[in-house]
Parts: structure tokens; C-alpha cells; sequence
């Protein structure tokens, strides 16, 4: 059969035929195993729209046919509904905002802090990565915001993804008007682009062996020099965090967390398309 359609080898795991009414028809295990994936991260949705679906199925589709899908922890996609916006797609686990926050199609989740008027708090993400990895450098993390804007002397930007290890900084992503920055173990990097520049856009956090993080979007990555502090995975995570009362707010759209065998520029991309599909509609 395999010499039949042109195949090397006969392990079924690798080619399926189903007699049909007009033909043999080659089934890809590997796209049943994406189709799969999909469906069950757009049952994981609460009354999504057709098209928000339609967005969903295909970026988790693609996820999973390329491989990357397994190595994805967590990811909550803040964009899709208001009933959504906390919902893991990967798991079905439900971060916990601790405020009634707006929320709208194009911008996500509305984090307006209480010192202009807002409810103030955070979202709890509900994720010990301490339980997923064994290392900090075994993990990468982070997310897409954009800053709501700022007053006065008042930095511009929004604090963004903050995790912690028993109480100590261990993950911290700011955008602010020097850029955007992260924290890794007590090393920084910082990337010093036009703040307005990150808008919107996909980062990643990761560490070198040394444990100095990176900090990349698009092709762009810094080096820190700061010796680390904390040698484990973080054990709490926030969006948003309780030390950001200098700040207006954000918009938060999307985060996650992945293993570090993650292939970065397929994933960043992939993503960014599904979250510019999602803000089109």
C-alpha cells in the first residue's frame, strides 16, 4: 500500500487510508491530531461569535499542526469575549480578576487603576509554573498590552505581566516610557524602542544559561547583567500586580506561558496574526 501511494515505509502511525466512494483518501494523523486541538480550545469558550471562533480553531490549528501546541503551558486570550477573556485555551483553567474590569472587542480587558477612578486590583492567573517547570530556564512567558495613557509626571505605559516566588519578584514585564523592560531571576533587559512601538505587539521572556533574560519582539533582544536571585520557577502570577497605582492603566489582550523548547518566531507570528484577525472584526 505504502509503495501504492507513493510512501516510503508501511508504520501506520504515519499514514492512514479510508476506502471512500471515490477512492482511497490519505488521512495526515497530524492534522486530526491539530483538528482536535482546535475544537476542544473553542468548546473551552463561552458564546463566542461565529468569527471569533473561526479565529480560534485556525490559530490553535496552526499551533498544533507546527508542533508548538505541546509546548504551550497556559495562554488566555483577552480579545475573543467579555466571557471568555479569562479563560485558558490550552486547559480551561479561569484566571481571577480581582475588580469588575471593562472590556472591549478591539482593545481586550480595561485595567483602569484606582487612582483615576478605576476599580483598582489585578487578575489572578491561577498558575503555579512551579508545578510545570523545574528550572527558570526550562520556561518563557509573556503577553501583549498597551498603556491606556498617563498624566503629569506619571509614567507612560502600564505594568504588565508580574510573577513571584515565595514573595519575591521572579518574572516582571513593564512598559514604560524608556521601553519596554523585563526581569528574570533579578537580571534585566530592556528593550529602548518607541514605547508605542510595543503596542500590541508579541514579547517572549526567557533566560540565557547564565540566567540573563532575554527580551525579544520581532528580532530584537537585550542582555541584562544583574546577578540572579531567585533559582526557582515563579509560583504566583498577576496581570496588572498591586504596585502599579503610578499608572493609569492598560489594555490587556493576551498572555502565556510555554516550555523553552517553544519555537519563537513561528509562535510570535502565528499569534500576532490570530490577535490582528481578532482586533479586525
Amino acid at each position: 500500500m505504502a509503495k501504492l501511494l507513493g510512501v516510503r515505509g508501511s508504520n501506520p502511525a504515519r499514514l492512514l487510508v479510508k476506502a471512500g466512494s471515490r477512492g482511497l483518501k490519505v488521512i495526515d494523523p497530524r492534522r486530526m491530531a491539530a483538528g482536535k486541538d482546535a475544537t476542544a480550545a473553542v468548546a473551552r469558550l463561552t458564546a463566542p461569535s461565529a468569527e471569533v471562533a473561526d479565529i480560534i480553531y485556525q490559530y490553535v490549528f496552526n499551533e498544533s499542526l507546527a508542533g508548538r501546541w505541546q509546548y504551550i503551558t497556559r495562554i488566555w486570550v483577552g480579545v475573543t469575549n467579555i466571557a471568555s477573556a479569562y479563560t485558558c485555551l490550552k486547559t480551561g483553567s479561569t484566571a481571577v480578576p480581582t475588580a469588575t474590569f471593562a472590556w472591549s472587542a478591539t482593545t481586550g480587558v480595561i485595567m483602569r487603576y484606582n487612582n483615576v477612578g478605576g476599580p483598582g486590583g489585578q487578575i489572578d492567573l491561577n498558575y503555579d509554573p512551579s508545578a510545570d517547570f523545574a528550572s527558570i530556564a526550562d520556561l518563557v512567558c509573556g503577553n501583549v498590552c498597551s498603556g491606556v495613557g498617563y498624566t503629569g509626571s506619571i509614567s507612560a505605559g502600564a505594568y504588565t505581566l508580574s510573577c513571584t516566588q515565595n514573595g519575591l519578584p521572579s518574572v516582571y514585564q513593564n512598559r514604560s516610557d524608556n521601553g519596554e523592560r523585563a526581569i528574570l531571576n533579578g537580571s534585566t533587559a530592556t528593550l529602548t524602542l518607541n514605547p508605542d512601538e510595543f503596542n500590541n505587539r508579541v514579547f517572549r521572556i526567557d533566560s540565557t544559561a547564565a540566567s540573563i533574560p532575554r527580551l525579544r519582539v520581532d528580532a530584537e533582544e537585550a542582555l541584562g547583567t544583574f546577578a540572579p536571585f531567585v533559582p526557582d520557577p515563579p509560583d504566583t502570577c498577576q496581570i496588572g500586580g498591586v504596585n502599579n497605582g503610578d499608572n493609569i492603566g492598560m489594555y490587556w489582550k493576551m498572555a502565556y506561558f510555554a516550555t523553552a523548547d517553544l519555537e519563537w518566531p513561528g509562535f510570535r507570528d502565528n499569534t500576532q496574526n490570530m490577535l490582528d484577525s481578532l482586533r479586525a472584526l
